[in-house]
């Protein structure tokens, strides 16, 4: 079919032409396939010319002269005009996909026909995995079944273990209660017996009350002695026999039970002692209140400076007074109190005897200059 317009050439009209067209042309800067060979672009239409490639339709000149439809699985004729020719070679591209699709295909029938029922090989495969499986599944049913007959042969012994217990627990309940009851009838008779027992005690008690009251009538101490000398500071121990003593009456007793009169108050002896029926029962008291002759104290506190370089402490000394004859000295010192420089001390720190100055109390306080 030509192409419209009259400024565009008709199709070619002989093989030479044919060969020409398929030729690669440049036009104006743009490749394509032109109707004439380089240097050959005359034809009837002379003088007209077009920026674009004429239509083209590949095809093979018969005698008649009409182009018959191109058929690539045919032979391409070579073209030679002059100087240029021209091969025309298949698509390589395309035949090596074709290739790759057709391997593809080849390899999915393979591996479809391997997994196909109908193939040998599968059905022995199959034969073989039901096999395994079914003798694994045996092994696994004798295993239930040896499990199965375990479990039941456990069961019937945990009933009988049940039973055994339920029969044991009620023996137990039965003797429980028959020992609950004991133990409420034994509980009673105690708190009975208890009850008869603190009643006797109690009328013992009261029969001795009245026995010792009628024997402590006439129980008193001879007048309290006190010693010659003071026991420690504002300190003096006393000393008394104890006066009609009744016949078999515990001695011991009467002594810790009877009170004396000393210095306004009464007071039970600290210590007792049995001299036998000869010697006596006699009581001691230690006193420690209104006893101005014990009374020894300190007096002109002489400051004796530091005690030693870096000791933090101060020497303070002063002698004991009122101490009389035949006092224990040191007991005294120790036991007699002092106040100085605002501080409180129950004693000395230590006490000395310097012969014929007498006994003297040291302290040593704390002093910040002696750092």
């Amino acid at each position: 079919m030509p192409f419209q317009g009259s400024d565009r050439p008709g199709p070619p009209t002989n093989a030479r032409e044919e060969q020409q067209s398929l030729l690669p042309q440049h036009s104006n800067g743009f490749p394509g396939y032109s109707a004439t060979a380089l240097g050959h672009s005359h034809s009837n239409n002379q003088g007209t010319r077009s920026d674009l490639p004429p239509r083209y339709t590949p095809g093979i000149i018969n005698e008649s002269g009409h182009s018959l439809p191109f058929d690539r699985r045919g032979p391409i004729p070579n073209a030679q005009i002059g100087q240029t020719k021209f091969q025309f070679r298949p698509d390589i591209g395309r035949y090596l996909l074709v290739f790759i699709l057709g391997g593809l295909i080849a390899w999915f029938a393979q591996d479809v026909w391997a997994m196909s029922i109908l193939n040998p090989s599968a059905i022995e495969r199959r034969r073989l995995g039901w096999d395994r499986d079914y003798t694994k599944h045996l092994a696994q049913v004798s295993t239930m079944q040896d499990i199965t007959a375990k479990w039941s042969r456990e069961i019937e012994q945990h009933a009988s273990i049940l039973e055994a217990m339920r029969k044991e627990r009620g023996e137990w309940d039965k003797t429980r209660g028959q020992w609950q009851a004991d133990q409420r009838e034994h509980e009673r008779l105690q708190q009975e017996q208890m009850k008869l027992e603190l009643e006797r005690q109690r009328r013992e008690l009261e029969k001795e009350k009245e026995d010792e009251e009628k024997k402590k009538a006439g129980l008193k101490w001879q007048d309290p002695q006190p010693d010659q000398h003071c026991l420690r500071f504002g300190t003096r121990r006393y000393t008394a026999q104890l006066e009609n003593l009744p016949e078999g009456y515990n001695r011991m007793k009467a002594c810790h039970e009877t009170q004396a009169w000393i210095n306004g108050r009464w007071v039970t002896p600290m210590e007792c002692s049995d001299g036998g029926l000869w010697g006596g029962v006699h009581g001691t008291w230690i006193v420690d209140w209104d006893e101005g002759g014990c009374r020894s104290f300190f007096q002109d506190f002489k400051d004796k400076g530091c005690s030693a370089q870096g000791s933090g402490k101060r020497r303070i000394e002063s002698q004991l007074q009122n101490l009389r004859y035949g006092d224990d000295g040191m007991r005294m010192c120790s036991s007699t109190p002092a106040d100085f420089h605002g501080l409180h001390f129950q004693g000395p720190h230590s006490c000395v005897y310097w012969g014929k100055y007498g006994y003297w109390g040291l302290w040593f306080i704390e002093d910040g200059s002696c750092a």
